[in-house]
């Protein structure tokens, strides 16, 4: 006796013989309109899946080819950055007559005197709008922001006590004891420059404090977007494939970002 299957997975049907050992594959009849559709359906969901493939795969090249013992890459999900999220150290805060601004020039409290912050390293306009966001009392030093026309912009921690000036790429992420901290370097890709993660340590004296900056990880295949510190020797980054780079400013979906997981080696 003829042992039949038929399995049905709308709009198509699937026949087995068992007997004959055969398959048949049938489409019924579907309404150009609705086949358009499904044929769209299946062409998108097919551009995900390579998508996101591709993505994996560099991001997994990437960590292959890491060869600083100071740390290592492993992949992460979005449930692991939003938990990081969810215990984040406020890094600045804002205090009344910390700073003040006469005639757009920006003056911090400097070893109890007012000083004027101009002629900073690494600009070379008079033309930057200053901005402060305020002071870390863990590490004895304010935050202020360079904004310059048309460009980037460019931040810079200013010791309390010194005055002596650090730029960095990016607004500061600290751990939650403030013994070490993140910032990114985003270069756009028509310059055709890396992308860079940068690990700074905090050296704590009696009267003062410096940063030095412990680990730089430069990147060809991914733009790190955020960091949201997991533990004292881990950073989860979300990131968006280089290519994307030009489309940062768009309606991106979670099948654009990957997550990665910055081990720091103690």
């Amino acid at each position: 006796m003829n042992s039949k299957i038929e399995i049905s997975y709308y709009p198509f049907l699937i026949k087995f013989n068992e007997l004959k050992g055969t398959a048949s594959f049938a489409v019924p009849f579907i309404k150009p309109a609705t086949m358009g559709k499904l044929m769209l359906l299946l062409a998108v969901s097919v551009m995900a899946y390579a998508f996101t493939s591709f993505y994996k795969k560099s991001i997994k090249d990437s960590m292959t080819y890491t060869k600083d013992t100071k740390f290592r890459f492993e992949m992460a999900t979005a449930k692991d950055y939003e938990n990081a999220s969810m215990n984040q150290t406020v890094g600045f805060v804002m205090e009344k007559d910390d700073a003040k601004k006469v005639d757009g020039t920006i003056y911090l409290n400097i070893d109890e005197a007012w000083k004027p912050i101009k002629n900073l390293k690494g600009l070379s306009t008079k033309k930057a709008n200053f901005n402060y966001l305020g002071k870390n009392n863990a590490i004895n030093k304010y935050l202020i922001a360079a904004h310059i026309p048309n460009k980037i912009i460019k931040w810079y921690l200013i010791d309390k006590k010194t005055g002596n000036a650090t730029m960095l790429g990016s607004e500061p992420v600290f751990s939650t004891n403030q013994s070490i901290f993140a910032t990114l370097k985003h270069i756009p890709d028509f310059e055709n420059r890396k992308n860079s993660i940068h690990i700074w340590k905090v050296n704590k004296t009696t009267n003062a404090s410096t940063v030095n900056k412990h680990i730089t990880s430069k990147n060809t295949n991914w733009i790190p977007l955020e960091m949201q510190w997991e533990t004292e020797t881990s950073i989860i980054i979300k990131t968006i494939l280089r290519k994307n780079d030009a489309h940062l400013n768009s309606n991106l979906t979670n099948n654009h970002f990957s997550f990665i997981r910055m081990v720091i080696t103690p």
